[in-house]
Order: structure tokens, then C-alpha cells, then sequence
């Protein structure tokens, strides 16, 4: 049974960075007190370790598959992506299109049916996922927007099996990840010369992919170790400068010094940081250990749901405080933290137990690299 149990632990700690971030935006859209300028990009870093945990762990297992079995089942594979992710998906979708707005939609975000010209595209787009390329037409939404990264998921792994298939090099790997940024900066050069084009923007948006690309990357490298000399990814000093990067670019945008290309460049820095650190979490004795922990463990499980019900528990939230309470002091922020983060911990443990566990079990029987993953 494959199973890397640090990883859940990462899982938590990356959906907290986005609950945070939302929590403090929902909060200045809704014109209570926050401190929105010291947490906004917390949630991006969160959904980079994600996709960097997601491209690491799927790359390994159709690996673990590719070697077993000579060849990976695609159809198996897809199968097991449609029971993961699907049903939340399109529960949060009936709930974003049809019942939130429909009896009840916070006032600081558009109510969907409130765009006419746009509400069967915007649907439609979700559907076929493409629930980033919908953000990026018809803004965000207080609940549908969290969607954008399952779309760019779902997308990249609608090839990357394929892929695997042909049993590529390392070398093939790499020369694939230079052509996929060398495209995306391309776009965004173009996107900053014609600013008034927005196809090119969107386009450069629309390629969030690299964090994957890096974890699988990755995934290439820890399951080929044994070939390649990578025994520097486990020094302390690599280690050290994967902390410290990212924390670089956290200051570097919040003080906002960086421009487009510097920007870019450093992104790509931090994703490769989250890697190391990542392989070090799951692969380093001392690492693995500290991040062990049962209550995170657990946690982690049920990440899904908590990146996906979060936005509608910070808003009930903020609803109960806007009608009942108020946000007056630094006590008051706290205890709003406290309701907001249990009441997303109390809905996603349901929501795991009784409506993911399930179709999980069910996505087991198309398995074949058995992980708990």
C-alpha cells in the first residue's frame, strides 16, 4: 500500500493558507475590518502546493503502474478521477448555480442569475471544465471560484497519462517543462505589451499547469534515484533554501517590488523549493517524522472538502456577524476564525464520511497501485 503519510499533514497546512486568504477577502468585500494586504497571496502559495503534491503523487503512482503492469489503463485512470473529484465538483456547481442563488447570495459578490447574458456560458464552462477559463470571463463567484484549480487539474491529467504512456526520459520530461514555460512567458510578454488584448493574458492565466509539471518532475527523479545522482535535494542546504525562497516571495509581492518577468522567474524558483521540500517531507527520515501527526493526518484526508466548502462557511459566517454579531476587536477576528475554520472542518468531515468515503471505496476496485492517497 503506497502511502506518504507527511503528504496529508502539507495538504492541511495548504488548504489553511487558502481559508485564510479567503477569510480576510471575504471580509474586505464585505466592508468588515481585515488585514487582507498581509494574507493575499497566502492562498495562492497554498494552491501551488497543491498542484506540486498532486503532479508528485500521480506522476509516481503511473510509474509504480507503468513498471507493474508494462502499460497504464487509461481508462481505469479516468475513472478514478471522475469518483475523486467529480461529485464534489458538481455538487458545489448545484449549489453555486442553483440553490445559493436562488434563496440566498451574499451582496458583495454577483449573483450569477444577475448576469443573464452570461449565466448559460458561465454554467457551461464549469461543465465542460473549464471553470478557470469562466473565473477569468465573469469574475468570482463566492463559492464557484475555488473551482479554477480542479479545471486545471483535470485538464493537464487529461493528457499527462498518455504521456506516461510512451514511457518518456527524464530528459524528455524536462525538454516538455522548458516548452510549456517558454510558451507561458511568451504569452505573458504579449499579454504585457498588448495590454488591451485580453486573449493573451487569459491565455497566460489559463497555464497554471507548471506546479504539476514540476511534481511530476520530481516524481520522475525520486523514482528513478537509484540512476540519478540527486542526493542534493536532501542536504540541509537545499532544504534551508527551499524555506527561504518562498518566504522572499512572499515579501517581494507583498511590498509589490517584483515586475512581470521577475516575477515569473522567481514563481518558477518557488515551485521547484515546494518540490524539495516536498521530497524531503515524504522521502527524509528526520522530515517525515516531524511531520507525522495523527489529528493532520486526518485532516489532510478530508482537504478536499475543506478547500471546496470553505468559501460558504466564511460566508455564512460572515453573515451570522454582519446580523447577529459584530467584528470590534482583535478577540472578535479570532473567535470568527474559530467558528469559520470548525464549521468548514464539521461540513468536510461529514461530507468525507458520507458522501466521498464511499465512491473512494468504490474508486479502489479500479486501482491498481493500491495507495491511501
Amino acid at each position: 500500500m503506497f502511502h506518504i503519510p507527511g503528504f496529508n499533514t502539507i495538504r492541511f497546512f495548504a488548504a489553511l493558507a487558502v481559508i485564510i486568504t479567503h477569510i480576510e477577502n471575504f471580509k474586505r468585500k464585505s466592508g468588515d475590518g481585515n488585514i487582507y494586504y498581509l494574507t493575499r497571496d497566502l492562498g495562492r502559495h497554498g494552491v501551488t502546493i497543491f498542484f506540486v503534491l498532486s503532479g508528485f503523487l500521480i506522476t509516481y503512482l503511473l510509474l509504480q503502474e507503468l513498471k507493474s503492469e508494462g502499460a497504464i489503463s487509461i481508462r481505469k485512470f479516468y475513472i478514478r478521477r471522475v469518483l475523486r473529484v467529480w461529485p464534489l465538483y458538481f455538487l458545489i456547481l448545484l449549489l453555486g448555480f442553483y440553490i445559493f442563488p436562488a434563496f440566498w447570495y451574499p451582496d458583495y459578490f454577483i449573483n450569477p442569475i444577475e448576469q443573464p447574458n452570461g449565466y448559460l456560458k458561465n454554467l457551461l464552462l464549469h461543465i465542460a471544465i473549464l471553470p478557470n477559463l469562466a473565473l477569468y470571463l465573469f469574475g468570482p463567484s463566492f463559492c464557484l471560484s475555488v473551482l479554477w484549480s480542479i479545471g486545471i487539474e483535470e485538464q493537464f491529467y487529461l493528457v499527462w497519462p498518455r504521456v506516461i504512456n510512451l514511457k518518456p526520459s527524464l530528459k524528455q520530461i524536462m525538454v516538455i517543462t522548458l516548452v510549456y514555460l517558454t510558451i507561458s512567458f511568451i504569452f505573458l510578454s504579449l499579454g504585457s505589451i498588448y495590454s488591451e488584448v485580453s486573449f493573451f493574458r487569459i491565455t497566460y492565466m489559463m497555464m497554471a499547469h507548471d506546479g504539476i509539471i514540476f511534481g511530476s518532475l520530481f516524481a520522475f527523479l525520486l523514482f528513478n534515484r537509484r540512476r540519478y545522482q540527486i542526493n542534493v535535494i536532501f542536504s540541509p542546504y537545499a532544504v534551508g533554501i527551499s524555506i527561504i525562497t518562498p518566504l522572499v516571495m512572499l515579501y517581494c509581492q507583498y511590498t509589490d517590488l517584483l515586475n512581470d518577468s521577475s516575477a515569473f522567474v522567481l514563481d518558477k524558483a518557488v515551485k521547484v523549493c515546494y518540490c524539495i521540500l516536498l521530497v524531503n517531507i515524504g522521502f527524509n527520515r528526520f522530515l517525515k517524522n516531524i511531520f507525522t501527526n495523527s489529528l493532520f493526518n486526518w485532516l489532510g484526508k478530508i482537504s478536499y472538502g475543506l478547500y471546496m466548502y470553505h468559501p460558504i462557511a466564511i460566508a455564512a459566517c460572515i453573515y451570522i456577524y454582519d446580523n447577529l454579531l459584530q467584528i470590534n476587536s482583535i478577540f472578535d477576528h479570532l473567535i470568527f476564525y474559530l467558528i469559520t475554520i470548525t464549521l468548514t472542518i464539521t461540513i468536510s468531515g461529514f461530507s468525507y464520511e458520507f458522501f466521498e468515503k464511499p465512491l473512494l471505496k468504490l474508486k479502489s476496485k479500479f486501482s491498481v497501485v493500491k495507495s491511501r492517497h
